[in-house]
């Protein structure tokens, strides 16, 4: 199912939820308009969430069970769609490409084996990769 229509149905069922809340007649009026306010609030946690890494959904439904609060941090914690987008792009156009540490390792091993760099740098280097 693709996300808008995930996104849809999941605004369908909090408008229906909504509306469940206000005709029931076994809540006061007091706690219709907290669920009514809750319901409302975990939306726009969803909408908030799209634009970021979270998601729409995850976004909702964490701020549903859970609390708007806890939903909008969570929302606010998580990296921007764009930023990740923009992050992308720059190493792309930068050409920096990122080894795994061991493609390093081999290339450090092959310096080494030419006399580029001493045992003792090799194991300097070697130290710095293992750890980082």
């Amino acid at each position: 199912m693709p996300k808008s229509d995930s996104s849809s149905l999941i605004m369908i069922f909090a408008a229906l939820l909504v509306a469940m809340v206000i005709s029931a007649d076994a809540l006061s009026p007091g706690m219709r308009y907290l669920v009514v306010s809750h319901v409302c609030l975990a939306m726009v946690g969803g909408l908030l969430g799209k634009e970021r890494k979270v998601g729409y959904n995850k976004a909702f439904f964490i701020s549903l069970i859970c609390s708007p609060i806890i939903g909008f941090i969570l929302i606010f914690n998580s990296p921007r769609l764009k930023d990740e987008e923009y992050k992308q792009q720059i190493l792309n156009q930068t050409g920096v490409k990122q080894y795994s540490p061991a493609e390093e390792l081999v290339k450090l091993n092959d310096l080494r084996k030419q006399g580029v760099i001493t045992d003792e740098e090799f194991d300097e280097q070697k130290a710095k990769i293992l750890n980082a």
